[in-house]
């Protein structure tokens, strides 16, 4: 007699629990050698068996049994057979007519002249077990939707945390992400572009190709998950996590790629091009190239001009490359800070980090005890319920209460915690962007640009000069002074007591922080 053993195990979450494939195996052969069974061969395969006709290996057993091949089967349970209404009748067919003298699993064994009721409750328990199976997982996700934490994987730049179980960002492909764009928000660069500007920073070294998929940052730059949102069948639901740009800042990018909003981009790549706007009217200030040919020496020179685009009738501001060069060189020099300031803000920010996780541990044990402390009295509602102690619009009632007071205080919790790794982020990406500024006219003038975007919101001409208003929280940074002019007045590893202003100036940024949820934005 033709024995076989077929052994089978999905990758799906269904089938995580399941012996593997060698346990299967080895489980099969020492009970057939107990039961005196000669095999002739095994099949195994990994493919989830919910859907008929995607497994091949299934599809050769079931030909060699009809053709007489195999005879007997040896299977760890029912359910490695089949999952699903269709695939399990054909086995049940196979055996009901004869073609298999039998089914052994090592807890029963199935015959021809068994009652055909007996392999459908099988089949069925089966076929029940990844339906309910598939519910609860949908319900849950839905739930963790609810939350606010995307249940499928996240995209670029960030990464889905095993130990909270929530999605945190990728710190390696977060910032130059994040400045891909603010390339593409110049209006000066498309995909392709910003795809070998993130390979220049270093992201092609993140993926095993050696390169950065373009159709990565296509799709980055079309989900609103980046602004702090995300679509979940079929709805939208508000994120938990850290956004990395603004909603204003994903609807103009959007225009830009799409063709909507008048790309900067044109035959001439000016430096300054989409970053400034005009004093007086607002209107953006565009460039423009001039050639002039001077005949007593036969010379022809090139200039670049940049003046108000006049939309709203103003034609007040006009200035030439040379001279914008020369004032937004003075202009950026409130971003040139001491050298020593740099880092010791970002040693002594550290310890101020640790000091609020500290006095925080006490208010996060407590959230904890409340969580706790709900999650038993729901507990004992649903025994109540179960014992008729409540009726059930009663029951519903409480338990909707319940499970709302759970959820909010989950959510400030989770808010929390986002504000103050926002708060570590926001200052250490700001400190070290300062630091980068610190050799600004090294840079090439794409990444002098991008840089630039970064440092601050906005950059307005006026006749005389150029005037800047920086990024709220490098506001307060470089708004720092301190105490005393020198920083060499004390010894060595003394406590340097004139920058005792800079943990009030933190302070400040994360009430800000709590106030103006832009302000997380990386």
């Amino acid at each position: 007699m033709q024995v076989a053993i077929y052994i089978r195990k999905s990758s799906e979450s269904e089938d995580r629990q399941v012996q593997s494939l060698e346990d299967q195996k080895k489980v099969l052969l020492e009970f057939a050698k107990r039961n005196g069974i000669h095999v002739t061969e095994i099949l195994e395969e990994s493919k989830s068996a919910k859907q008929p006709g995607t497994r091949p290996v299934f599809s050769q057993l079931i030909q060699k049994i009809e053709s007489g091949g195999i005879a007997g089967l040896l299977v760890w349970h029912m359910n490695r057979l089949s999952r699903n209404m269709l695939e399990g009748g054909q086995i049940a067919h196979l055996l009901h007519c004869g073609r298999l003298e039998f089914i052994k699993t090592p807890e029963r064994t199935y015959y021809p002249d068994d009652s055909a009721l007996l392999i459908s409750i099988e089949n069925g328990m089966a076929t029940s077990f990844i339906q309910d199976l598939r519910r609860n997982t949908i319900r849950g996700m839905i739930g963790k939707a609810e939350r606010g934490w995307k249940p499928t994987h996240p995209p670029i730049g960030y990464r889905y945390n095993k130990e909270t179980h929530e999605i945190v960002i990728d710190p390696a492909k977060f910032a130059i992400l994040r400045q891909c764009w603010e390339l593409i928000l110049t209006g000066n660069a498309t995909v392709a572009r910003a795809v070998k500007y993130a390979e220049e920073l270093g992201m092609r070294h993140l993926f095993q190709s050696g390169h950065v998929p373009r159709s990565k940052l296509y799709k980055a730059f079309a989900d609103p998950f980046y602004y702090g949102k995300f679509e979940f069948r079929g709805k939208t639901y508000q994120g938990a996590h850290q956004p990395m740009i603004s909603k204003a800042e994903f609807d103009r990018a959007h225009d830009i790629l799409s063709g909507r909003l008048r790309s900067n981009r044109s035959k001439h790549n000016f430096t300054y091009a989409g970053l400034l706007k005009c004093r007086y009217c607002g209107c953006s200030i565009t460039a423009e190239r001039k050639t002039k040919h001077y005949k007593t020496t036969n010379r022809v020179a090139n200039y670049v001009y940049y003046h108000c685009t006049g939309a709203r009738g103003c034609r007040k501001c006009s200035v030439s490359e040379t001279e914008l060069d020369r004032r937004l060189g003075q202009a950026i020099m409130q971003f040139k800070l001491p050298p020593e300031l740099l880092p010791w803000a970002g040693t002594e920010f550290k310890k101020y980090i640790e000091k609020i996780e500290s006095a925080e541990g006490q208010s996060v044990n407590l959230t904890k005890e409340k969580v706790s402390k709900l999650g038993r009295r729901l507990k004992r509602l649903h025994q109540m319920r179960l014992d008729d102690e409540i009726e059930a619009a009663e029951y519903k009632e409480l338990k909707t209460q319940i499970e709302s007071e759970l959820t909010e205080l989950k959510t400030a919790s989770a808010r929390e915690a986002t504000i103050k790794n926002s708060l570590a982020r926001q200052i250490e990406n700001r400190l070290a962007l300062l630091e980068q500024a610190q050799c600004l006219e090294d840079l090439s003038s794409q990444m002098r640009q991008v840089m630039l975007r970064q440092l601050a919101r906005s950059y307005f001409l006026t006749l005389e000069n150029v005037e800047i208003e920086p990024d709220p929280i490098i506001g307060q940074i470089i708004a720092f002074e301190p105490l005393k002019s020198s920083f060499q007045s004390y010894k060595e590893g003394h406590p340097v007591r004139e920058f005792n202003v800079w943990l009030p100036l933190v302070d400040k940024i994360r009430t800000a922080l709590l106030t103006e949820p832009d302000l997380t934005t990386d």
